[in-house]
């Protein structure tokens, strides 16, 4: 009977924890990001939609 309420337990924890994930996750916003070098030739990660990065190619 321990042993049941061990697997009861356990797979109630990990519904907890699985639903906490799902909900983190889809409050997080995704943006396409860009790599840009830069003047000095450093390679840079910028959201896609910065105001920084001109449109055109």
């Amino acid at each position: 009977m321990p042993t049941l309420m061990l697997w009861v337990s356990t797979l109630a924890l990990l519904a907890v924890a699985g639903l906490a994930w799902l909900s983190a996750r889809s409050r997080t916003r995704r943006v396409p990001v860009v790599q840009v070098i830069d003047r000095e030739g450093r390679v840079r990660s910028l959201p896609a939609d910065d105001p920084r990065i001109s449109r055109r190619l």
